[in-house]
């Protein structure tokens, strides 16, 4: 039973990583998709006016 107790526990703790590191690659794709979305967003005149180069404005 001990046995057990103890693999179940450490899946808990490998499956706790796992969501941990899932959570931390959302944050960075969602991110990601704001900044496209804001790019998107701009008009022909800001995009001209923009500081950001040519080709990443053409993602």
């Amino acid at each position: 039973m001990e046995h057990y107790v103890i693999e179940r526990l450490e899946q808990m703790i490998e499956t706790t990583k796992e969501i941990e590191d899932e959570k931390a690659e959302y944050k960075v794709v969602t991110s990601y998709l704001n900044d496209i979305q804001t790019l998107e967003g701009l008009t022909e005149e800001e995009k001209s006016r923009s500081q950001i180069s040519h080709p990443i404005l053409l993602l």
